[in-house]
């Protein structure tokens, strides 16, 4: 994974403000050797309100995440399935260990940086400033690395795609179409009483 650090920054402009580095897990963090097929052969786990390190202290770039260390995961052939080193425990820091990568869903990861959002304020005034919601940032910070390799024409993760056409598009191509049947139907009976 070292082949595709170039592709991120590291310069960053110093942070004058307090980050909250350890967070208690939101629910059981499930990591794997291989992505599950029926969601057995688990690798090792982290339990629900276990103490990690979610934003590591020692990164030399932003202190909002580090490559490829939780939640900030590499992307995989398969929808909502990520390969990443995991959280280092709160109690055993000792990073030298954490250089295994392992997979784990994309679910468990937003749960994680949903959390993280919800304790910094940087981290919400960053998204905010972006004019995004905490929903939409959130999903732009947690796909980070899939934006970098696709903007580098290096993959495009299938964690990238967004709908073509939503519920949204839906009811507005039917509304279309309702004025347009009507607009058709009003001439054809308009021409008929001429």
């Amino acid at each position: 994974m070292s082949a595709f650090n170039p592709y991120f920054p590291k310069i960053f402009t110093a942070l004058d403000y307090d980050l909250k580095h350890r967070i208690e897990t939101p629910i059981s963090l499930k990591y794997y050797s291989k992505i599950p097929i029926d969601g057995k052969g688990i690798s090792f786990e982290i339990p629900k309100d276990t103490t990690i390190v979610a934003i590591p202290e020692w990164t030399t770039g932003s202190k909002f995440y580090e490559i490829g260390y939780g939640y900030t995961s590499y992307p995989t052939y398969e929808k909502g399935w990520r390969y990443v080193r995991p959280f280092i425990l709160a109690d055993d820091l000792n990073p030298v260990d954490n250089e295994q990568f392992y997979y784990v869903d994309m679910g468990s990861l937003e749960a994680v940086l949903d959390k993280v959002i919800e304790v910094n304020q940087p981290f919400q005034a960053e998204i905010r400033q972006q004019g995004w919601s905490l929903k939409k940032g959130q999903h732009v910070v947690a796909r980070y690395i899939d934006n970098a390799l696709y903007q580098h024409g290096v993959y495009l993760s299938p964690d990238l795609f967004y709908k073509v056409i939503d519920r949204w598009n839906a009811i507005l191509l039917g509304a279309i179409g309702i004025i347009v049947a009507t607009y058709l139907l009003g001439r054809g009976t308009w021409s008929s009483r001429k």
